[in-house]
């Protein structure tokens, strides 16, 4: 007869399997999600991109219940004028979307002027700095 603590003891380890294998696959789905969605925010960028404007934005998603409910994602694009540094922004816009059917709806979009947004910015121009 097996020990209550082997017995125990192999719970544990199927549980935190069990852990890292949604862990694994939320992240995937994460990224095909967000994926999905940069071809909506490079649409949303080529509005800015005139040679006058610097041009980044930031792509979130989610779901409503990990693994399963509906997608949603949320791009914010931020337009500055060349050459411009830190939180110098001519123009912030979060578009708000939802997956609906296999397709992503964009269900609002709003200027963007808070202070999480403009620290959103500095993120996003780094980022492309580097790219």
């Amino acid at each position: 007869m097996k020990s209550a603590s082997t017995i125990r003891t192999k719970v544990l380890l199927a549980m935190l399997a069990a852990v890292v294998i949604l862990a694994g696959v939320s992240l995937v789905q994460g990224m095909v999600l967000k994926s999905e969605l940069i071809a909506y925010a490079e649409q949303h960028a080529e509005t800015y991109r005139d040679g006058e404007h610097e041009v980044a934005y930031t792509v979130t998603v989610g779901r409503e219940f990990v693994l399963f409910g509906q997608a949603f994602g949320k791009i914010t694009t931020f337009a500055r004028p060349m050459g411009a540094t830190g939180t110098e922004i001519l123009q912030a816009v979060d578009y708000q979307y939802v997956k609906q059917g296999g397709e992503w709806v964009n269900t609002d979009s709003a200027m963007c002027s808070h202070e999480g947004c403009i620290s959103g910015a500095e993120g996003a121009f780094a980022r492309v700095a580097t790219d």
